[in-house]
């Protein structure tokens, strides 16, 4: 069965910036026909984290996380470059997460985190999980530190949980906490970001340069990359007794 090729970028795409999505993706596409690449599927197809086509194969070029690039996309996914993306915390190649909590909450430091709850997009999530659990790690006792953790399946999630009071802190995407906070979705205006002592790290994605769209998601452009990934081993966050 023939199957189209299919490029995606779905890791910073929600309604708010769906318009610079659509933008960017085309000029990506477009520049990809130029060079002569067949099959290229024409339309934007949904595709969270890229699941889909990794699976039927029909992916050319996309975006990832990475977590799953190292563990579930093992052996799977090539490599080729990361964008660099220009926000109030990283900039360049270099990127973290933001420990967030609500706006009127006394925390001000991830030590007063101890037996609080713990929303995370997902236990695959380097940004939302394997980096928390790194910062917390040398806070735990006999491997626990939070009372409750619990995936929400995606950074809006998690957001919505501590707006709305059902977790007390989250990890997020500092690119996707940037963007949420400039396009004013409502869950981020109610939280703040908690100070935390060198929290970043590299992260690979593969990608390609394109000029539409590239400045309304805080794209700077690319950097090239090692295929080796330092990225954190270990398990999910564990939550206490």
């Amino acid at each position: 069965m023939h199957v189209q090729r299919l490029v995606s970028f779905p890791m910073y795409d929600f309604p708010e910036v769906r318009h610079y999505t659509i933008r960017f993706w085309n000029a990506v596409v477009d520049q990809l026909a130029k060079e002569g690449v067949p099959d290229l599927r024409e339309t934007i197809v949904p595709d969270p984290a890229c699941e889909k086509s990794v699976a039927e194969g029909s992916l050319l070029l996309g975006q990832v996380c990475g977590y799953p690039l190292t563990h579930a996309y093992s052996g799977q996914l090539r490599v080729i470059a990361t964008p660099c993306y220009s926000t109030p915390y990283s900039s360049g190649p270099e990127y973290c997460s933001v420990v967030v909590v609500r706006k009127d909450s006394t925390y001000q430091t991830v030590a007063d985190l101890r037996h609080t709850r713990c929303a995370v997009n997902g236990y695959d999530s380097n940004s939302g999980m394997n980096m928390l659990r790194a910062l917390v790690a040398p806070l735990s006792h006999n491997g626990r530190f939070f009372s409750k953790v619990f995936a929400t399946g995606s950074h809006k999630s998690s957001l919505d949980n501590i707006a709305s009071g059902n977790a007390d802190c989250c990890a997020i995407d500092c690119v996707l906490y940037t963007l949420f906070l400039r396009y004013d979705v409502p869950e981020a205006k109610q939280t703040r970001v908690l100070p935390t002592p060198g929290f970043g790290h590299k992260r690979h994605r593969a990608a390609l340069r394109a000029n539409a769209g590239r400045t309304s998601l805080s794209i700077r452009g690319l950097a090239s990359l090692a295929l080796a990934y330092p990225a954190v081993s270990g398990g999910p966050i564990r939550c206490g007794d």
